[in-house]
């Protein structure tokens, strides 16, 4: 597992693996959450696991990946189970080019919140980049296994980043167990 100097190629690939367990609770928070109305982007596409479950809950499912292999299976997981609101990008979250999806979010996924960020001022680019990207209310979704495996973070220490750096997103904690899904709302 790295990430290549040109930042570009991420070497674990997920596309024959089911989600992490951070990101099946994720999954379930989104799934209890489910609206017709409302765009999902889920960050690290993997297996694609998650448009089976959530595509019927939602108007549109969008993700991205690094990873060449998890574009082609997300083209199999669409011509198989016939999805027609779900569509995967070749984008690194970390680039400009993530501003050029389409559209803006209700929700964005990112079990992973600051993998591949070495420092704050990644931490805040990639905070502002979503804060762009989500609608009004919109919310950033994120685990406490994610936050603590990319960087050691902390709810506490990720509450007082956002505190710190001035981002318009308010904290909030889905409590269910030692490791739970965490919300950045966009305010």
């Amino acid at each position: 597992m790295f990430w290549n100097e040109n930042w570009n190629t991420w070497n674990e690939d997920w596309s024959n693996h089911g989600p992490s367990s951070d990101q099946h609770r994720i999954n379930e928070f989104l799934s209890q959450h489910g609206d017709k109305n409302k765009r999902v982007l889920i960050v690290g596409s993997g297996d694609s696991s998650f448009a089976i479950e959530l595509c019927s809950k939602f108007k549109e499912v969008v993700s991205i990946t690094v990873l060449s292999s998890e574009i082609k299976k997300s083209e199999e997981v669409i011509n198989s189970y016939k999805l027609q609101n779900y569509s995967n990008y070749l984008c690194n979250k970390h680039t400009y080019d993530f501003l050029t999806l389409p559209g803006t979010f209700e929700y964005i996924s990112d079990n992973g919140l600051f993998t591949f960020s070495d420092c704050k001022i990644c931490y805040y680019n990639v905070l502002q980049f979503y804060v762009q990207k989500l609608s009004k209310n919109g919310m950033i979704l994120t685990d406490t296994l994610g936050l603590y495996f990319a960087k050691q973070f902390t709810v506490e220490k990720l509450k007082n980043f956002v505190i710190e750096a001035k981002i318009p997103l308010e904290l909030i904690e889905f409590k269910n167990g030692t490791h739970y899904v965490v919300g950045l709302k966009k305010v």
